[in-house]
């Protein structure tokens, strides 16, 4: 009964296990399905609400377009230029502008209809009729240009409703939207003169209902908004008096992107797709109830469901039966174990189950073995080679032969023997990519790959010193295999980097003939591997290398460093550079020790240069060149060397230029201030400034013309006209005495310049401010 029990246990926990896995896969299978299903759902209205978009915003684009360019091409039209300014017009020339008006709008569809606006006598003709109009049908023109003449100049669309009358049809309104081109504003705000086009709402309309037809079985609408949140256009007409912009105004602006937002309309809730146009500031949106998006997953979830369920269904029978068939073995093994362990009269009764008694089982057995851990043998070898390579004494030979048998240490302290130090490349990164663990398992990984190459040809111990450094210690032969042992390194090297994303320097120590010197050697082949300093990341150094390497570069170049110094001074940052490459280039030719000499009075001679400038200006550089000194003493290569000085060159020679643009802006300045002041001397010129600031005319040209964009003759012509205006406000007097009053002597040229900037010739705006002053 008790076995009973203790197997009915055990088969009931992995019965419950399986049928929970079972049921888990299941619904995880289901629940991605419907997310699947929905996605798809989503993705096909997403397309296809960014064709209808894009199709309106190309509409849209086009309506933009055609107009502005229609009303540019009238605006700068000869003919047009008397329409707007002037205060009469002979009435043959009036039917004959009619004409061309008219040609104008009925040579594009869009058009409805097209004024020309005058300020003067606040009237407008029309293509539609033959005279000026000052109270005709479309009154509301007016109170668009008073409101425009208030605001910053732009040509936009306004969408507003214009009668029918004034061409003849039986229709009281129509929907246009109109756009406004002009130029001058009085200083009332009063537009003086504009070309008025008036596009028919319908070109848009017509593709905003053909598109929105297209979702009646949804009972989708398609509506454009304005920047303001003002309703432009509807497709169905539903919403024009409760639409609201405001969810979605937590967009970017700058983003024409797609997107998507659930809001309330009423009381349904909607799924608004929205784009915001590339050169109106209108948004598109396509509007569809909610419910009906997902109205298709509703019978494949029941379907989903009632799959599950028959899933589940088999799925209790599938893990009875797998229960009982992975039973079977077990209750096996649980028997002979018991055969094999107990005495007959002993019974497992304490146990809770088989598998509670096979682990007890096991865990005995495990523990009687961990007394033969080879991971402690491991570690205890490993201590003994790190005490004899970092040890400060000298090292007898009987000692030495003890520990290399307590130990087990493969070595033959008597045979001839050399270090291999390996020197792990990008320790910062290295240490910042991967945790204390994942290091000390990268590390094994490598002394391990390391003794797998080396074992089959040397007999060698490899040894594990912490942080950056490795140590093979290799018995040699009577004959020294150096291309062998380079070839093998280089091997590691290449599958360290494949594999554990790790490089290494890997330095070849010298010969020695028995291993009371092993610390010595330790501290040689470290003093060597400095030379990653010179040759580089991943490098094989040897002492054959590094004996090519003389002591002759150890001076500093002194005229080189002059030159750095001076460009550096100029605020030439990228020559100082590119001298300071030279002087690294031939101090490589030099010993680590003299490369280090050189780079440490470099840096003292540039905080001396550096000191110097902030003693003799108003300069502060706030570089700290003790901190870039231990960054430097840090690096391991020269390139990372290169990189630093890099960036201190860049942040000097940017704080010195910043004075030199500050210095720039002055002379600017000082010159537009001695024009404003001497404007009426006929002997101003970019000659007269020159000599007045102390600089050159080309250069004092240059620099104004990048400081402002205008060249210095054109800011004199600037002012002076400025000025003539004023006159002609205060004074009634002829043109020639006013050229004269602000020192014009050639008025040809002014009379050219003036027409070039105020677009009508002197005299006729002296006629016109005039005019408007009676």
């Amino acid at each position: 009964m008790r076995r009973w029990i203790t197997n009915r246990s055990f088969f009931s926990t992995m019965f419950i296990s399986i049928t929970i896995i079972v049921t888990f896969l299941v619904l995880i299978l289901s629940l991605v399905l419907y997310t699947y299903v929905g996605q798809v759902v989503s993705r096909t209205l997403e397309e296809a609400n960014r064709s209808n978009l894009a199709q309106i915003s190309y509409s849209a684009n086009y309506m933009d377009d055609s107009a502005k360019n229609l009303a540019f091409s009238i605006f700068k039209d000869s003919s047009t230029t008397p329409l707007m300014y002037s205060d009469t017009i002979e009435t043959s020339d009036l039917v004959w502008e009619r004409e061309q008006l008219s040609i104008w709008a009925s040579s594009n569809p869009l058009v409805h209809s097209i004024y020309v606006y005058n300020g003067k006598t606040e009237t407008y003709i029309s293509s539609y009729t033959y005279a000026w109009e000052r109270a005709g049908a479309d009154k509301g023109i007016f109170d668009v240009l008073r409101k425009l003449g208030s605001e910053p100049k732009q040509v936009k669309p306004i969408s507003r409703k214009i009668p029918l009358d004034v061409a003849g049809l039986k229709q009281t309104e129509v929907e246009v939207f109109t756009y406004v081109l002009y130029d001058y504003v009085s200083r009332d705000g009063r537009i003086e003169g504009a070309v008025i086009i008036n596009i028919k709402a319908d070109y848009l309309r017509d593709t905003v209902n053909t598109l929105a037809s297209k979702s009646d079985k949804t009972r989708g609408n398609i509506v454009i908004v304005d920047k303001a949140g003002n309703l432009v256009m509807d497709a169905t007409g539903n919403y024009e008096h409760q639409w609201n912009l405001q969810p979605m105004q937590d967009h970017d602006p700058a983003s024409a992107s797609l997107r998507s937002k659930v809001v309330t309309i009423g009381k349904d809730k909607m799924l608004a797709t929205y784009t915001d146009s590339e050169h109106l500031d209108w948004t598109y949106i396509n509007v569809i109830p909610y419910d009906l998006i997902y109205q298709p997953l509703t019978s494949i979830k029941r379907m989903t469901i009632g799959m599950c369920s028959i899933i589940v269904l088999a799925g209790f029978s599938l893990a009875y039966f797998v229960s009982r068939r992975i039973y079977f073995p077990i209750g096996e093994l649980v028997r002979k174990v018991k055969d094999i362990t107990e005495s007959p009269s002993h019974h497992p009764e304490s146990s809770a189950n088989e598998m509670t008694y096979l682990s007890d089982r096991f865990s005995h057995t495990f523990h009687h073995a961990k007394s033969l851990d080879l991971k402690q043998q491991l570690r205890s070898k490993t201590e003994a080679l790190h005490n004899l390579l970092l040890s400060r004494e000298r090292l007898e030979m009987n000692s030495l032969c003890k520990s290399f048998v307590t130990h087990r240490l493969r070595l033959n302290p008597f045979k001839r023997y050399r270090l291999v130090f390996i020197q792990f490349d990008h320790l910062q990164a290295f240490a910042q990519r991967y945790t204390p663990r994942d290091q000390a398992l990268i590390r094994f990984a490598l002394l391990n790959v390391l003794e797998e190459l080396l074992l089959p040809h040397y007999v060698c111990e490899v040894v594990d010193i912490g942080e950056d450094r490795m140590v093979c210690v290799l018995n040699l032969d009577e004959q020294v295999q150096e291309e062998l042992l380079e070839r093998m390194l280089t091997e590691a090297r290449e599958w360290s980097s494949q594999y554990l994303r790790l490089s290494f320097t890997s330095t070849l120590g010298e010969v020695y003939e028995d291993m009371h010197l092993l610390n010595e050697a330790y501290q040689q082949v470290v003093q060597l591997s400095k030379y990653r300093f010179l040759l580089g990341h991943g490098a094989l150094i040897t002492k054959s290398a590094t004996l090519e390497k003389s002591d002759a570069s150890s001076q500093v170049p002194i005229p080189m460093m002059e030159k750095l110094l001076e460009r550096l001074a100029s605020g030439k940052g990228d020559q100082a550079y590119a001298q300071l490459i030279s002087v690294i280039a031939d101090a490589r030719q030099g010993s680590y020790t003299s490369m280090l000499s050189i780079l440490h009075v470099m840096i003292y001679r540039i905080n001396q240069k550096i000191r110097a400038i902030e003693h003799s200006s108003s300069l502060q550089f706030n570089i700290d060149f003790n901190d870039f000194t231990a960054k430097l003493n840090e690096a391991e290569t020269l390139d990372e060397v290169e990189g630093q000085f890099a960036v201190l060159f860049a942040s000097i020679a940017q704080t010195i230029l910043s004075k030199s643009r500050s210095r720039t802006q002055v002379i600017v300045d000082a010159v537009a201030k001695h024009i404003e002041e001497q404007y009426v001397d006929p002997n101003l010129s970019l000659q007269s400034l020159a000599e007045t600031v102390k600089l050159s005319k080309v250069y004092l040209g240059q620099i104004y013309r990048e400081s402002t964009g205008q060249s210095i003759s054109d800011a004199i012509t600037e002012v002076r006209i400025r000025h003539v205006l004023r006159i002609m406000q205060d004074h009634n007097g002829s043109v020639s005495d006013i050229l004269e009053r602000v020192g014009i002597e050639n008025k040809n040229y002014f009379y050219k310049q003036f027409k070039k900037k105020m677009g009508v010739s002197l005299s006729d705006y002296k006629l016109r401010h005039l005019h408007d002053s009676k």
